[in-house]
């Protein structure tokens, strides 16, 4: 939601500044695709992306099964109910029945319940509308409802199997391994990480570390599922040496960079060489004119039917406004937009008259929103307004969040790259958005930057999907603030 907020506490002490720290990753070692018989594991890469599509799959396959069997009894499949079966899936996915985190726990059991339940429920909808006789549909119903639940106890089980057997082994210095080690603490890495440390300023982690960046060449004897070197101009020829070997016998090797964007879906800002930009492949968006124009045309079509399908809600919004607080109904404060533009972002006002000049960010229980602002920031309705600004083309339905100016301005003074947000429009959600809550502070604005350089990297229409489903994930069920 929209923090109103001053300069007085944006602009961080020099002992909360974060270091831009220039690593490089050139190498001969960078970005090994290899297999090999002694890893298993690494040969077959399963990330989250490539379960969640299987079990996208599965689904898929479930559905087909489930007509197939109801055309075997003769029952004429109307339109209605295939669209209804074919929504399944897309419902599923917004339960959260793809999040691989959720199906390595004990309950995916009851998770995917839920999943085969909802799909059931839809076709069971479909049948009451069309069919008297639902005990006609009663084997495909069955079918649909537990193919989803067997594929997620199954993939439940493997995927623990295999998280329990992924071991990492890292290299880097201290100030890289404990950004690393706090990613693996809150879940974001999976299995075992084992660190080498390479001399530097800083604090190693607490647990995991084996030894110095000397031992490297007896430690790749061991069964890795990968090896990420940060610095490869840090450890020696004899060691790169070792590495490449190592890597032609099956071990994946990963740069820093790469490792971050394969399995945190973000770029580590504070360790990019100075020619990443330059050199790093992505940002297919910003070199296709034809997707730029459709991207476009998409967001004016959808702000258009978007403003036609929530004139009464904002009628409604606007109306509790002015009857609960005085002042105005809108909220207008000048934003950044694509290539610095500036312009006037429109919100629904959630705050008391002269809060919004406050000189702090938004608390969990500010006392300066209103009642009616709570209930708009929690579901997410102080943004209707933001569809004026797509279609005048100051922004898209996807992408960076808008920043204040002041923020802007005080951000690009402390973090590196800051600036690259801003080669595309400010969009209404984006990737930040949905993967990481509202921030309060410096280090938050650094990981908001690391998943929208991320997304502008990999932009692709299928990205904007998930963010789209994401979204209606993040409103269903009222997450953030």
């Amino acid at each position: 939601m929209t923090p109103h907020r001053s300069t007085s506490t944006l602009t961080p002490p020099p002992s909360a500044r974060l270091p831009a720290t220039e690593i490089s990753f050139a190498g001969p070692i960078a970005g090994a695709q290899a297999s090999g018989p002694r890893n298993a594991i690494a040969q077959r890469g399963w990330t989250t992306a490539k379960v969640a599509w299987c079990l996208a799959l599965w689904d898929a396959a479930g559905i087909g099964l489930a007509m197939g069997l109801a055309f075997s009894q003769g029952w004429q499949m109307h339109a209605l109910c295939g669209l209804s079966l074919l929504l399944g899936p897309v419902c599923a996915y917004i339960l959260g029945a793809f999040a691989v985190p959720k199906v390595t726990r004990p309950w995916a059991p009851a998770l995917a319940a839920a999943c085969g339940g909802t799909l059931a429920a839809l076709g069971v909808f479909a049948c009451a509308l069309i069919h008297d006789a639902l005990l006609l549909a009663a084997l495909p119903l069955a079918a649909v409802a537990v193919w989803p639940t067997l594929a997620r106890i199954v993939v439940g089980r493997s995927m623990r199997r295999r998280v329990s057997a992924s071991r990492w082994l890292i290299v880097g210095t201290p100030e890289v391994l404990m950004r690393i080690d706090a990613e693996h603490q809150r879940g974001a890495l999976r299995g075992e990480c084992h660190y080498l440390v390479i001399p530097g300023p800083g604090n190693v982690p607490q647990q995991g570390v084996v030894g110095s960046v000397e031992a490297l060449g007896r430690c790749l004897n061991r069964r890795w599922t990968g090896i990420v070197i940060t610095s490869p101009e840090a450890i020696g020829d004899d060691a790169v040496r070792d590495v490449m070997h190592a890597r032609l016998r099956g071990v994946r090797v990963y740069d820093l960079a790469e490792f971050w964007e394969a399995f945190l879906r973000k770029v580590p800002v504070l360790h990019l060489g100075a020619g990443w930009v330059m050199l790093s492949r992505g940002f297919q968006l910003l070199h296709s004119p034809i997707s730029l124009r459709l991207k476009r045309v998409s967001d004016v079509v959808l702000a258009g039917f978007g403003m036609i399908l929530a004139a009464p809600l904002m009628l409604v919004t606007a109306i509790m406004i002015k009857a609960t607080s005085r002042g105005p109904i809108l909220f207008r404060q000048e934003r950044v937009g694509a290539r610095g533009q500036r312009f006037i972002v429109l919100k629904f006002r959630s705050m008391h008259l002269g809060s919004e000049s406050g000189d702090k960010y938004t608390l969990t229980q500010d006392p300066r929103i209103t009642r009616v602002g709570r209930f708009l920031r929690k579901s997410r309705f102080d943004e209707l307004p933001q569809l004026w600004n797509i279609l005048r083309g100051d922004m898209s339905f996807i992408g960076p969040r808008a920043e204040w100016t002041r923020c802007v301005e005080a951000y690009e003074s402390v973090l590196p790259y800051y600036h690259l947000r801003h080669v595309i429009k400010p969009g209404l959600t984006g990737w930040a958005q949905v993967n990481y809550p509202y921030g309060a502070s410096v280090e938050d604005a650094l990981e908001k930057l690391q998943y929208d350089l991320w997304y502008i990297k990999h932009q692709s229409l299928f990205l904007d999907l998930r963010i789209v489903l994401k979204t209606v994930r993040v409103v269903l069920f009222g997450l953030g603030r």
